[in-house]
């Protein structure tokens, strides 16, 4: 299964831009999250010779501008395309995703949105000392189990935890998106990743809010543009 980077703080090359926020196609047709801006976001997928018509279903890990900002430029390219968020996005989130003609579908549990990818459901966590709703997507190939976090915002040691609590059974693969490291201590980091290693994820690839010292810990290459075998 291919990830595409669409969105990141970075780029791979000068075909790509780079803008604040994330954006990943799974399997040639699921969008998670939309970065931060529209216009952006369709030049890149063109770029990426991604035809909007390919996309089947759009995924918002969270609600938050740099996740979502893109988000509306795409439903007016696609009316009637499934948006899936979380329960406890804004109302302000799931009226805009209907007044442009989006399918909105709140996900509150595990959730198999594609064969082999699902949604953990609403995961609640915090940002700026208020809960937050977020949602991760898990991917299930021969490989094993990835997980591919917009922001993780409920911590990325209870991101993986919350995910082998949903395959106990499932090897893992890889761990890729945004961990939100960036505001932490060398120290801190090494703690963190001093217990994903422990889990036994053969990959690593944190990008957007993951931080630039926690990013030495990556094993491939991310940032806009990139396509990564899960």
């Amino acid at each position: 299964m291919e990830a595409v980077m669409v969105y990141d703080n970075y780029t791979t090359n000068e075909k790509i831009i780079h803008g604040w926020g994330f954006s990943c196609l799974l399997d040639g047709h699921i969008l998670f999250d939309a970065g931060e801006d529209g216009e952006k976001l369709l030049e890149n997928l063109d770029s990426l010779n991604i035809d909007l018509e390919d996309i089947s279903k759009i995924v918002i890990s969270h609600d938050h501008w740099d996740h979502q900002g893109g988000l509306w430029a795409l439903l007016e390219k696609r009316p009637g395309i499934t948006v899936y968020s979380c329960p406890g996005f804004t109302q302000e989130f799931k009226d805009k995703v209907k007044d442009l003609n989006g399918n909105l579908i709140e996900l509150e549990n595990l959730t198999e949105i594609s064969t082999g990818i699902y949604s953990t459901g609403e995961v609640i966590g915090t940002y700026d000392g208020d809960p937050i709703s977020e949602q991760i997507l898990l991917c299930n190939t021969e490989k094993g189990m990835s997980v591919v976090t917009g922001c993780a915002h409920p911590g990325i040691i209870s991101v993986v935890d919350k995910a082998i609590d949903l395959f106990p059974d499932k090897s893992l693969n890889t761990l890729m998106g945004g961990f939100h490291l960036s505001k932490r201590s060398e120290k801190e980091v090494e703690d963190v990743y001093g217990k994903l290693k422990a889990y036994g994820f053969k990959n690593y690839g944190g990008t957007h809010c993951t931080g630039d010292f926690a990013k030495q810990f990556n094993t491939f290459e991310i940032a806009a543009g990139s396509r990564i075998e899960l």
